[in-house]
């Protein structure tokens, strides 16, 4: 058992890397530019040579001026350099020549003259030529402009320049790949050892420590899951023994299809239903039994008690939504176990030895607690999942609600650490579930070879 712990483990530690790659590779996927947003988030405006720089200071404090990983495959014609580029502008005019197949040398004397020459004269194509769609009609805009101001010594200076752009085209660069290698200096490297260390930072959006919110916010997720628990797996492991020994009551015909029933809608529908009916008068004053969403009064301060008992009005209704949700599962789940074992031999032989039913349903239940600790984990883990939905719905400042604001803000300060903390809680969980399942059930071997 200890061998099967370590390597579940160490699997989990492994995968946390992989976990990390992938999550940075989806925000690099996402429209929304985050030093921008951050920008335009405090009403900066200014030329453009302004702009870049302060969008460089930015990047550069973000980490954006990294390269995403340690090494990447290009075209031949693509420098370390370009990697490290932030401003979009920039990467937007390098990219343009470079997948074309012109020299990166060439392309940034040209980029470099048409900086100067931009903050010397002021015309449409200087202003705008990092953004000309392709470089070939930059090109042609510039020879243009060559012409038409013929008289101007800087812009005589650009014919050079062109021409040697012009001349470094090479189709094999397209066919030619280059490997580089950027060392342990990137975006990827800097955030898992930030996270190892814990020491994550403050967050872009709020400037607090990224710790404090994260562990606040888990908590308070943490304090809704176990209320859910208890409440959901009370009631539907005891109505599940009803539903079981009573199949014909009118209980268990009324409340078994309802169950059924209720599993059956969306969870955001069935939280909309209770927001509506209990927080409101929209049907009747008398079914206004619950407080309004509000904010809830969570201070990092306080203790956990006390945060519990200040906002414990407010947590009734969200865990009565989980828990009712959950259990029309937990009680067929349970209601099958039972019948399965209820048709095994060792019932007829307990009956032939005078053993009373009481005891022989002791030694049935004995032997679904496996299941129970099954359900109880993939809850758990179920909990974490659902915890952006229902957070949201109520306004309840958890751990979902923050990963979803950070998700909506690209505060990876806050949303990286967030959500690796859900996936090393879930992975805990489960082999917390598969050791109890092996210890109360020694029957089911785990994989130790």
């Amino acid at each position: 058992m200890l061998g099967f712990a370590l390597k579940r483990l160490v699997f989990t530690l492994c995968s946390i890397p992989f976990i990390l790659w992938i999550m940075l590779a989806l925000t690099r996927l996402s429209p929304v530019d985050p030093v921008q947003q951050l920008i335009d988030a405090h009403d900066y405006s200014a030329d453009k040579q302004e702009q870049a720089e302060t969008y460089s200071s930015t990047a550069k404090r973000l980490g954006y001026n990294k390269p995403p990983f340690y090494l990447a495959v290009t075209k031949s014609n693509y420098e370390a350099e370009f990697y490290r580029f932030t401003y979009p502008l920039k990467k937007q005019f390098f990219s343009r020549f470079l997948d074309e197949n012109y020299s990166y040398e060439a392309t940034s004397n040209l980029y470099n003259e048409l900086q100067i020459l931009r903050s010397q004269h002021s015309n449409d194509v200087l202003e705008n030529f990092d953004e000309t769609p392709t470089a070939s009609v930059l090109i042609e805009n510039l020879r243009t402009e060559i012409i038409a101001r013929d008289s101007i010594q800087s812009f005589n200076a650009l014919t050079p320049l062109i021409e040697r752009v012009i001349e470094s085209k090479n189709s094999t660069y397209s066919l030619l790949p280059r490997f580089l290698f950027f060392g342990w200096d990137n975006q990827f490297h800097c955030k898992l050892t930030s996270i190892a260390s814990l020491q994550w930072g403050n967050s872009i959006t709020d400037g607090k420590p990224a710790s404090n919110k994260i562990f606040m916010a888990f908590r308070i997720t943490l304090m809704l899951l176990i209320m859910a628990l208890i409440v959901g797996y009370t009631l539907g492991i005891y109505l599940g023994i009803w539903f079981h020994r009573k199949p014909q009551s009118i209980v268990t015909k009324f409340l078994e299809p309802l169950f059924y029933a209720l599993r059956s809608l969306p969870l955001f529908v069935f939280a909309l239903v209770l927001l509506v009916v209990f927080t409101t008068a929209e049907l009747s004053p008398m079914l206004k039994i619950f407080p309004a969403v509000n904010a809830y009064g969570w201070s990092s301060t306080d203790s956990f008690l006390a945060n519990f008992s200040k906002n414990f009005n407010q947590l009734i209704l969200p865990t009565l939504c989980i828990s009712i949700y959950s259990l029309s599962y937990i009680c067929r789940q349970v209601k099958a176990s039972l019948e399965r074992e209820n048709s095994a031999l060792y019932n007829t032989t307990g009956k032939m030895k005078g053993i009373s039913s009481w005891q022989l349903f002791l030694h049935r239940f004995r032997n679904i607690r496996s299941i129970l600790i099954t359900m109880i984990g993939s809850g758990i883990v179920s909990g974490f999942a659902g915890a952006v939905l229902i957070e949201y719905i109520f306004n309840i400042p958890g751990i979902g609600r923050l990963i979803l604001d950070s998700v909506k803000s690209n505060d990876l300060v806050v949303l990286l650490p967030a959500a690796l903390i859900l996936f090393v809680a879930s992975s805990i969980t489960l082999l917390i579930s598969d050791l109890l399942y092996r210890y109360y059930d020694p029957k089911i071997a785990l994989n130790e070879n």
